[in-house]
């Protein structure tokens, strides 16, 4: 009987993250700031994204956490900061974390 030994050759392994969730939520009367939250989480995110009147609702998975970076970049994009009102609600079972901000008159209040 012949035993065979097992060859690693350059095997490379993808270590998969744990990714946060999401839930998103914004409403302003500014129509060109919709556009560009609505343009921003599609092409920042993947994920769900839902357009009614004057605000949007959307669920997109990020990294470990709430994506603190990106939704920056987002808010310095607005044109009219102070009338846009965001919440945020970021999860990861996995790791106990849990994070809620809310956006309101230009300025964050994280409550979790």
């Amino acid at each position: 009987m012949k035993c065979y030994r097992r060859e690693y050759k350059n095997l490379k392994f993808r270590i998969m993250a744990n990714y946060a969730t999401n839930i998103f939520y914004a409403r302003t009367e500014c129509s060109k700031d919709l556009d560009t939250i609505e343009e921003f989480l599609d092409r920042t995110f993947n994920g769900y994204i839902n357009r009614q009147n004057d605000c949007i609702d959307a669920e997109f998975s990020s990294r470990w956490e709430y994506p603190e970076e990106e939704i920056s970049k987002l808010i310095a994009s607005l044109a009219n900061k102070n009338k846009v009102y965001i919440k945020i609600l970021s999860y990861e079972f996995d790791s106990d974390y849990v994070s809620f901000r809310i956006f309101s008159q230009g300025k964050w209040n994280v409550k979790l």
